[in-house]
């Protein structure tokens, strides 16, 4: 696809008569109202995957049923839907599912799952985020031995199984070598998250990988400097205690051995061996006999019982609990975490309610089970509901909603507000003041609902009108698809009967007053807000996230908005604009750009203008140093066919010294457009301090300056629209007013600009002509400028 655009993109630029080197990223829906191929394809697949994973007949059995033989085969412990390991996206590239989900993933778009992801076992610690890539090098083995998680090769007290514990657990050879088990270990010292997860499921408090020790009996071997802090054991078998005496073997190799000792000079009749090894640490040892021994067959005795044996164990388990116990108390001294929450939730009785299901724990969501427990015997209802929006547009916007209930006596019996989070708008607060009087509302009861949103109540009789929702109905609504899926499961489910009555806002209804006090009160409110953790509805499973935000409106509409911001920051990345980044008021350059004045109907004469703004635009006009890179032997060396100084640069062409005047008249020209228009809106201001003001801003006295780092002059040719110069108009003009002076002005700055571009090819092109009889003596002009 990527091929068939590029090839497009040339063909494109060839009709128009642009440059080639003119940037793609130009072709975009804000410049051209262009659109790519990829991103339509874009918008249909990711509708296409969630409508499919959300479908509850058989396209979505089938789904799901592909997707965990994948899973299976590959032996992941985790649904393909929460995450792709980079071998399946290499194995399985022709996979429509997987590609769908790269795809998505590649959007930054994971899933919410209304239910839980399909995990094969109940465990919290896969092996394959401590193996990592090792773990596709023993999936088979794995897969044929059932073994998925750390907890499958752990003891019931934590602690990870011995190999020869594991060979006895899972019936394997003794032969089997486990090369993994050490990759583990050093894995699982580095993995502070899964040494969290083993500590909180086992109440342990290891900071290393849990391991019991093994004990090993030996003799040091020959030159063991004491003062190092491990050292090599001679390592013998335990064969039988018979009485008081331990009857022990040399060890010729087993899982624990570091180095093999073989004798150069065997006993009589003894047969060449290797003989095991071990590195073991000095702490970790304890003297359990010091003397001769006496000699059997290729075994020795020594005097210890086994009473004996067991307490220098003891001895041992001790000092190693000592060590262990002095790290982990400075581990857990500097450990900044707590689990009060937990505490909070075990000491909280509401908390074992099923109505704590869907909400967070808070103040909030127990006044609304208060306030449900009181109304679940009522057979009728009347609410107040109202919603708030303040400070749209700004970073200290927010969002309230709440509602009343009025007893038959006409009193307020309860109320309830709060505040509100993500996608500010007044529909969302009106219709989440809603939900919240449904969620309060008991099974087969007759409601009405006064509220002042006429648009809401059209919505929601439509809804309740409707006894299915489909996952492509939902994905179809404009916004707050979330909160509209809510409501109409609830009505549904609880089986309600409601009957809307409009209220006009701020009358002389005592009621709407009230809460539309209390709402705007709750702006100010310190308690936390209510959250539904839990959505009530189940038609859908697999609710789109981007960036941990649930996508709550129309799901091609968001796509496009993320393509559209995509191919907009690949516009801003061009080195050409790195400079405008900040500087720029986007919206306000784009409506200049795309101003086609009165004519609706296609012109040519508009359609050169606007490809004469896209070379000044990007900086693609053909001066002399472009058309160099494709006829480089007629300008080498060429400068500048008017000042003979400089090379002749996009830049060069304004800052010219032989169009110093006309650019002087393009700025006075601009400057007292403006002020002019300014003064016939405000007659009453000083047209000398205007002046003054406006020059201040240093478009022109920073193109005399040579700052080209600066926004001068010539940045307002190529039609960028500078933020000082909105807030200069801003301050003496209405919006709509400084739009129509900001399209007539710039109207006439690409006028004057295509007048001073035309002058100069005329001038290149008469020159070129005249030699065209003998290029060779043109080329010898031109290099003659030096």
């Amino acid at each position: 696809m990527e091929q068939i655009m590029y090839s497009f993109f040339n063909t494109f630029k060839k009709k128009l008569k642009l440059s080639t080197s003119t940037p793609d990223a130009i072709f975009n829906d804000q410049l051209y109202n262009f659109r790519k191929i990829q991103d339509n394809q874009t918008q249909a697949k990711v509708t296409n995957i969630l409508l499919q994973l959300n479908d509850q007949f058989l396209l979505g059995q089938i789904t799901h049923l592909r997707l965990r033989k994948i899973q299976y085969n590959e032996w992941l412990p985790t649904s393909l839907l929460y995450t792709i390991p980079p071998h399946i996206i290499k194995k399985y590239r022709n996979n429509f599912l997987i590609s769908s989900l790269i795809l998505l993933f590649s959007l930054n778009i994971k899933f919410y799952n209304n239910d839980s992801f399909n995990n094969l076992f109940p465990y919290n610690i896969p092996l394959y985020s401590l193996l990592l890539e090792n773990y596709y090098r023993y999936s088979s083995f794995f897969q044929k031995h059932h073994i998925l998680f750390l907890e499958q090769i752990l003891d019931d007290q934590g602690y990870l199984l011995s190999k020869r514990d594991i060979r006895a657990k899972f019936n394997l050879a003794s032969h089997v070598t486990l090369k993994w088990y050490n990759s583990l270990i050093n894995n699982l010292n580095n993995n502070t998250e899964a040494l969290r997860l083993l500590n909180q499921a086992y109440g342990q408090q290891f900071d290393l990988a849990p391991l019991k020790s093994n004990p090993f009996i030996g003799t040091p071997v020959k030159r063991t400097n004491f003062n190092d802090v491990t050292f090599d054991l001679e390592h013998y078998n335990i064969n039988s205690h018979i009485g008081n005496h331990m009857k022990i073997q040399r060890c010729e190799g087993c899982d624990n051995t570091t180095s093999f000792f073989s004798p150069s000079r065997p006993y009589h009749h003894q047969q060449p061996a290797s003989y095991c090894n071990i590195n073991v640490s000095f702490n970790n040892t304890a003297v359990l006999y010091t003397g001769t021994t006496s000699k059997g067959s290729n075994s020795r005795i020594i005097p210890v019982n086994l009473d004996t044996y067991n307490n220098v164990l003891s001895t041992i388990l001790m000092q190693q609990q000592n060590i262990q116990s002095q790290s982990i108390d400075q581990f857990i001294g500097n450990d900044p975490c707590s689990s009060s929450l937990a505490l909070t939730n075990n000491n909280n009785p509401l908390s074992s309610d099923p109505f704590f299901h869907n909400f967070e724990l808070n103040a909030k969501s127990e006044e609304l089970f208060i306030i449900q427990n009181h109304l679940k015997t009522y057979s009728s209802l009347t609410f107040y509901t109202d919603g708030s929006l303040i400070n749209t547009n700004t970073s200290f916007v927010s969002m309230t909603a709440g509602f009343l209930v009025i007893s038959d006596s006409n009193t307020i019996t309860y109320s309830f507000t709060t505040t509100l989070e993500n996608w500010p708008s007044s529909l969302r607060a009106e219709i989440s003041a809603i939900l919240y009087s449904l969620i309060v509302s008991s099974h087969n009861c007759y409601i009405d609902i006064f509220t002042d949103s006429q648009n809401t109540i059209n919505m929601i009789e439509t809804l309740s009108r409707r006894h299915f929702l489909t996952p492509r109905d939902f994905f179809k609504f404009f916004n707050n698809n979330i909160i509209w899926n809510n409501i109409h499961h609830l009505i549904h489910f609880k089986n309600l009967s409601i009957r809307f009555k409009k209220v006009k806002a701020h009358t002389d209804n005592a009621f709407n007053n009230h809460i539309d006090f209390l709402c705007k009160q709750t702006h100010s409110d310190s308690l936390p807000m209510l959250i539904i953790k839990n959505n009530f509805f189940n038609n859908l499973l697999y609710l789109p996230c981007w960036d941990n935000f649930l996508i709550e409106r129309r799901l091609r509409t968001f796509i496009k908005y993320y393509n559209n911001c995509d191919n907009f920051l690949t516009f801003l990345s061009l080195p050409q604009n790195r400079k405008y980044v900040d500087i720029v008021d986007w919206k306000l350059t784009f409506n200049v750009f795309n101003n086609n004045g009165n004519i609706s109907s296609t012109d040519f004469n508009q359609h050169k203008k606007k490809l004469f703004e896209y070379n000044m635009l990007v900086e693609q006009p053909p001066v002399l140093e472009k058309t160099k890179k494709q006829f480089y032997s007629l300008y080498s060396d060429a400068m500048c066919l008017l000042c003979h100084e400089e090379l002749e640069t996009f830049s060069h062409i304004w800052n010219c010294s032989y169009h110093d005047n006309f650019i002087l008249r393009i700025y006075n020209k601009f400057k007292n457009y403006i002020l002019d228009f300014i003064l016939i809106q405000q007659s009453n201001i000083d047209i000398i301090n205007l002046s003054v003001e406006f020059d201040a801003l240093g478009f022109y006295t920073n193109l005399q300056s040579r700052l080209l780092d600066q926004f001068t002059f010539i940045d307002i040719l190529k039609g960028f629209v500078p933020f000082v110069l909105c807030d200069f108009l801003n301050f003496h003009l209405s919006h709509s007013q400084l739009i129509e002076l900001l399209l007539r002005t710039y109207d006439d700055i690409y006028d004057d600009c295509a007048l001073l571009w035309q002058d100069r090819c005329t001038g290149f092109s008469y020159l070129k002509k005249f030699w065209s009889a003998d290029l060779h003596n043109f080329a010898e002009y031109i290099s003659a400028q030096i």
